[in-house]
């Protein structure tokens, strides 16, 4: 899931970035297709943490609230 998620979500605009002590977090908003080829609306939370290139996933849930 997560390799489905940096393939069709982590192309699409950034909606909202919050800056900690510890990681840059940062939400993405995108339409997620599954192996029975059904499309959701998702958002997702990311992290860069300090010091590290990679943005990790950290969680991922059906539309609602974009807070980090």
């Amino acid at each position: 899931m997560e390799q489905d998620l940096r393939n069709q979500i982590l192309p699409e605009d950034v909606m909202k970035v919050k800056e900690t002590q510890y990681a840059q977090k940062f939400i993405i908003k995108g339409f997620l297709t599954g192996p029975a080829k059904k499309t959701v609306q998702i958002i997702t939370v990311w992290a860069i943490i300090k010091g590290e290139d990679i943005p990790k996933f950290i969680t991922a849930y059906p539309g609602g609230k974009d807070e980090i």
